[in-house]
């Protein structure tokens, strides 16, 4: 069942509103928007020059972001937002532990993770420790020279995290 040929690769956007259907109301023409489209069962497009989305899916672009930076944010922030804040439901006061945390998805993981209120342990390579910090995290580990279940460990004074999220194997 693979994709069709030819294919146009992409699933993230950010562009002005060419024109709209009968029924959309909430955009108009000249609307500068962003979004994802739906990814189950779509191979994405959103490289072509036009590409037509459900308005239900489709946000006004933030006006103090170029175009280029609102369409880096819809699918890794969407993916983040749904791991940490809707299916993990990380409370003030929590501790979680992001596996990957300096990539495009774990930073926005982190990010979320820090305003929600939570206790926020990060890995990455050596090179990253400074964007960890810099994104939140209070502990950054360094996957390549520590093991992250025993500084976890030792942070939490042998508890545990109450989360994980493991981008790296996701």
């Amino acid at each position: 069942m693979g994709m069709q040929t030819p294919l146009v690769l992409g699933y993230d956007a950010a562009g002005v509103v060419e024109e709209v259907g009968s029924e959309v109301t909430a955009f108009d023409p000249g609307d500068a928007v962003f979004y994802t489209p739906r990814v189950w069962g779509n191979p994405g497009g959103t490289h072509a020059e036009f590409n037509a989305a459900e308005a239900e899916i489709v946000a006004p672009k933030p006006t103090n972001f170029p175009h280029e930076e609102a369409a880096a944010i819809p699918l890794a922030g969407g993916t983040a937002w749904e791991a940490v804040v809707r299916r993990i439901g990380i409370r003030p006061g929590e501790t979680i532990l992001i596996q990957g945390g300096s990539g495009g998805v774990g930073s926005f993981a982190v990010q979320f993770a820090k305003v929600a209120g939570a206790r926020v342990l990060a890995t990455a390579s050596a090179r990253n420790q400074d964007l960890l910090r810099e994104l939140g995290a209070d502990v950054a580990i360094d996957y390549e020279c520590e093991d992250a279940v025993e500084i976890a460990l030792a942070d939490t004074g042998g508890g545990g995290v109450d989360a994980a999220f493991d981008i790296c194997r996701a």
